[in-house]
Order: structure tokens, then sequence, then C-alpha cells
């Protein structure tokens, strides 16, 4: 070990935070680089103060042994909402590789049952932490703006969801204020385990256009984005239309024709005739 990696580690040992500050503004490259030359429990130690979508891009340019001697150190909570990042093809790869105890755990967090807000969340969102200033947001969301949603979550450093803002509130905001400053607390979310019929239902709906997901502790795991909503909704009139709508109808008309049948029988009679 030379004197730089030697000096590095004492660093991230002593000043973790401002070590994963530095990590968080160079290219995904060179941090993949670093995060590999340290041991794994500094490395997990400063990916767990990064932003979850910065740490995700690192893992997937990561061998998948590396990725998982990482997420192995991590807390659950902080290991699935990465996991929840990743490509299936690369998350599958990486919980092969884990110890059989922390597979089993991950995997069963990871199955939220379908058409439930944890299975139809985007988990590959921008988010800022609380503790950044708006300069600081700023060049991070020109650095990454593919997973910039119209809101964007903030959290702080243990991943809890604190509020949300947007890119209108943070340009007319001051450069050195921080982000907690400008963000909107208090604001709705969603359970991972929230039904299709719960989601559609959520008040928030009429003031977001996105809502994210936490878990029970409040960690964030994603957005539930309007075009989802869209999406739900038209599932919910094409569900309208389907076989119990159309039975239903079916009934109504033979009930219809049935009456109508007693009706001309009964008008026939009527004008038929009296025999002499």
């Amino acid at each position: 070990m030379d004197s730089v990696q030697l000096l590095s580690q004492e660093f991230i040992k002593e000043h973790s935070l401002d070590a994963a500050r530095i990590l968080e503004k160079l290219p995904v490259e060179e941090t993949v680089q670093f995060l590999k030359e340290i041991p794994p429990d500094l490395a997990a130690k400063v990916s767990n103060l990064m932003p979850p979508f910065m740490v995700a891009q690192c893992l997937e340019h990561m061998e998948d042994k590396r990725a998982a001697v990482i997420i192995e150190r991590l807390s659950v909570e902080v290991a699935t909402a990465l996991l929840r990042r990743l490509e299936e093809l690369k998350q599958l790869a990486i919980l092969k590789v884990l110890p059989d105890d922390i597979m089993k755990s991950l995997s069963l967090v990871l199955k939220y049952p379908e058409n439930t807000a944890g299975a139809l969340m985007d988990p590959q969102v921008f988010t800022l932490f609380d503790d950044i200033t708006v300069k600081d947001a700023l060049l991070r969301i020109r650095t990454h703006p593919e997973h910039v949603f119209y809101h964007i979550p903030v959290i702080d450093r243990e991943q809890v969801l604190l509020g949300l803002t947007n890119i209108r509130e943070i340009m007319l905001s001051e450069p050195e204020s921080l982000i907690a400053s400008v963000m909107h607390p208090g604001i709705g979310h969603l359970s991972p385990n929230a039904t299709r019929e719960a989601i559609l239902a959520h008040s928030d709906w009429r003031i977001y256009h996105d809502l994210p997901v936490v878990d029970q502790k409040g960690v964030f795991l994603g957005l539930i984005s309007y075009q989802t909503i869209r999406r739900l909704e038209d599932d919910v009139q094409e569900s309208a239309r389907s076989r119990p709508l159309y039975d239903a109808g079916k009934a109504l008309g033979e009930l219809y024709w049935v009456g109508m049948s007693a009706f001309f029988k009964g008008a026939a009679s009527f004008m038929k005739p009296e025999k002499k």
C-alpha cells in the first residue's frame, strides 16, 4: 500500500462524510476504481453516505463479487434501496454471490406483489441531500439529467425522505442556501405494499406529479410518476370493460328482450279478433 492509498483510507475513516461528498463529484469510472481499491468496510461506509442512484451506477460497473462484498456490509434498508436501482440481470447476479442468509433476506424484501407501489415505483430516481447547497445541487442535476423527475426527493444521509423540491425552486434560490431550505416537508407518501386502488385514491395527486414510496422507517425507495398513474387509470377502465361488465350488460339485454317478447305476445293477443 502506497502513501496515497494510506492517506485516502485514513481520511475516509476520520471524515467519511467529506469523502462521500468528494466522490459524488467525480466521474463514475473514477469512483468505481476508488471503491474497488479500498477495503470493503470503507467502501460500504462511504457508499452509505452517497446518493443511492450514484452508488447504483458504480455497482453496475463493478464486478459482481466486489459489488456483493459492499452490499453485504450495508443495512438491509440501504442494500435493498440500491439493488432496486440496478438492472434486473445485475441485481440477480449480485444476489447469487451473496451469502445465503443475506441473499434470502434481501430477496424477500425485493419481492413486492404485482400492482403494489413497490412493484410500480421507479427506483432509479435522482435525489438530493438536505445538507448540500443549491449551487452543488444544480451541478449534480446537470450531471445526471436522465434521472431527474419534476419533483426531486430530498433525503438525509440515512436515506430517510424529508420532503420534495423541484428545479424551478432550486434555480430561484440563493446559491449558498441549503437544499433543506427549499424543500416541502410533510408531503404524502406511499407504502411499498399499497395496492393499485390505494395508489389511485391518494389525495396528494391533486398537488404533486410524483409521489414517493417509503418503507416503515421512512427510507426512500422510489417514486410513482404521473405517467404510471395514467397507465393505472387506463388499466382500471379497461378492467371495467372486461367480462363482469359484459356479463351484466348481456343479462340486462336478455331481460330486455324477455320483456319485449312478453309485450309483443300481449299486443298480439289484444289485436287478435274474437272467434264468433
